[in-house]
């Protein structure tokens, strides 16, 4: 059967099935070292001072390539949590149903690599937990026929899927991190 006569039915899912993220801690990231700065040497020496930050760049992957290029860590994550916020996955969603899309799927995975990176592994694996096996009926283009027409297999990637394998091993699950790698290793499954 063609994918343009294709019939799509109306399937219910229980809510206990989905992926509902939404960040778990709120605490601003900020600038470490100017942080020390204004801690060792002064106001004065802090104010001079200027790097980009979540606030001072495009709020749009632009911006957030901007961040990471010039090695900023910490502001990446907070703009990643504010664009995360405006595909209403924000603080204090988590748990609440909602819709994916590759963009939000994206941002999660490159904040959880962002978390992994400063060694803040715990928040990761919390942030990261709504996410499960990666294998809920949410995670799919199929389940969102009208945004992703003809789409068959997981919206999460290859690499998104690698991260979340990592995240546990920092945290001490290694057999869980065996069954992700090797769930993800399935092509569409």
């Amino acid at each position: 059967m063609s994918v343009a006569t294709q019939q799509y039915g109306t399937v219910f899912i229980d809510k206990e099935n989905l992926t509902m993220p939404g960040l778990k801690f709120d605490n601003i990231q900020g600038d470490a070292v100017k942080d020390l700065m204004l801690r060792f040497l002064g106001e004065k020496a802090a104010a001079k001072r200027q790097v980009l930050n979540a606030s001072s760049v495009e709020q749009s992957f632009v911006g957030l390539k901007q961040l990471i290029s010039c090695r900023n860590w910490r502001a990446a994550v907070d703009l990643c949590g504010r664009l995360l916020t405006a595909h209403g996955q924000g603080y204090g969603k988590n748990g609440l149903p909602t819709s994916h899309t590759t963009d939000s799927l994206q941002l999660w995975f490159v904040r959880l690599a962002l978390l992994v990176k400063l060694g803040l592994f715990q928040n990761a694996e919390m942030e990261f937990e709504p996410f499960g096996n990666l294998d809920q009926p949410d995670l799919y283009y199929e389940y969102y026929p009208h945004v992703y027409p003809g789409r068959r297999g997981k919206a999460v990637s290859a690499a998104s899927c690698q991260c979340m394998c990592s995240t546990v091993l920092y945290t001490n699950f290694e057999t869980l991190a065996f069954l992700y790698l090797f769930k993800s290793e399935k092509p569409n499954q």
